[in-house]
């Protein structure tokens, strides 16, 4: 992947010392991995067995680290802007 020229960064964001934007390019990523999973999780929830708690309890936990990676994904993007 070529990286693209950056361009300087005009909001006076504190957070960028260098005066330049971020380069957002592998951004499609993560946002590719979290569609993903989150358009599988009706089908992880549906295909728990009725009284698996086991398997419930690991459902419960990837959506929760889902949902915990999600949040701390948009607020590094919110940051870096």
């Amino acid at each position: 992947m070529v990286e693209q020229p950056r361009k300087p960064d005009m909001s006076g964001n504190t957070l960028n010392s260098g005066g330049v934007l971020t380069d957002t390019g592998d951004m499609q990523i993560p946002h590719s991995i979290f569609r993903g999973e989150f358009g599988r999780a009706p089908g992880m929830v549906r295909n728990v067995a009725a009284g698996d708690t086991q398997r419930a309890g690991v459902v419960t936990e990837h959506m929760q680290f889902l949902l915990e990676a999600l949040t701390d994904h948009h607020t590094a993007e919110d940051e870096l802007r």
